[in-house]
């Protein structure tokens, strides 16, 4: 399940243990670029993810990935 759904429908107490893979924004644009999506795609998704202080307050782990494409 992604860790942002979980939160975001409240479900974040049910779980014993939430992980969640942060990138930064850079990372995150280019890989939706790779995977096909044009840069202004990507970029209009990744502002309707929000900043992800939400998910990452709720996660019990973080793993920071910060490897480009």
């Amino acid at each position: 399940l992604e860790a942002t759904r979980l939160v975001e429908a409240g479900y974040a107490p049910d779980f014993d243990l939430i992980v969640t893979v942060e990138a930064p924004p850079e990372v995150r644009l280019a890989r939706a670029v790779a995977r096909g999506l044009t840069p202004e795609e990507a970029a209009r998704r990744l502002a309707a993810q929000g900043d992800g202080a939400e998910r990452r307050a709720a996660a019990h782990r973080v793993i920071e990935d910060r490897k480009s494409v």
